[in-house]
């Protein structure tokens, strides 16, 4: 499931001010992955982009989320596995994080969120959950 527009991903050197700004914005991973356990899709869609906020969006998420469950049971835990930073197809900067998210059943599943560098930005650039 990917909510957004394609990006370009980049392997970087971060300077410490700029670790600073990634641990800061890995905020918004952690609160996306804590809705996902809490079953929260409305939640979800509310922290993202505001051009990404709309029905279509929320019944999609929610209805994939709903088989992913149906298949491998509750989310139970998910783990950032790194960071790093993207840009977007229109140049933008993003700060990237990877992790995956862990079913009652031992399944795990590969996840992406992309925020904006910006610390006073506080939302969901894009998302992308593997159902691979």
């Amino acid at each position: 499931l990917n909510n957004s527009v394609k990006t370009q991903d980049t392997l970087l050197y971060y300077e410490p001010a700029m670790l600073t700004k990634a641990l800061s914005q890995a905020a918004i991973f952690t609160d996306f992955s804590e809705k996902l356990i809490q079953k929260d899709y409305k939640g979800v869609v509310g922290s993202l982009r505001p051009e990404f906020q709309d029905e279509k969006v929320l019944i999609g998420l929610t209805n994939f989320c709903k088989t992913l469950v149906k298949d491998h049971g509750e989310i139970v835990n998910y783990k950032r596995l790194s960071s790093g930073t993207s840009t977007a197809n229109n140049g933008e900067k993003l700060f990237m994080y990877i992790g995956h998210l862990e079913f009652a059943d031992g399944h795990q599943l590969g996840y992406s969120v992309r925020t904006s560098m910006k610390t006073d930005d506080k939302y969901i650039a894009s998302y992308k959950i593997n159902p691979n």
